[in-house]
């Protein structure tokens, strides 16, 4: 990207007076600004931690629960009601 940011703002490239020689002819273009880049480093990152797990100790030591969450029945004329609890008609 770098590179290419300094070929979009290379005036001869600008008033395109450019021949197969541009790069041999203008060894600027490698004056390369170092960047964040932080979208790349999170998606690095987040590959990591995806394939390897965390690397970094849960930091509460609080067990799970050892109770089971209680599901309702819910039957068919009901669920209307869950999703839109408010009358529409």
């Amino acid at each position: 990207m770098p590179f290419l940011q300094n070929v979009l703002s290379n005036n001869q490239f600008l008033h395109s007076t450019v021949d197969t020689q541009f790069i041999d002819e203008n060894p600027e273009l490698f004056n390369l600004k170092p960047t964040q880049n932080r979208a790349q480093k999170l998606l690095h990152y987040l590959g990591h931690v995806m394939v390897n797990g965390p690397t970094t100790p849960i930091p509460v030591k609080a067990k799970p629960s050892s109770t089971d969450p209680v599901v309702p029945a819910v039957t068919m004329g009901m669920s209307i009601r869950l999703i839109f609890p408010y009358n529409h008609a």
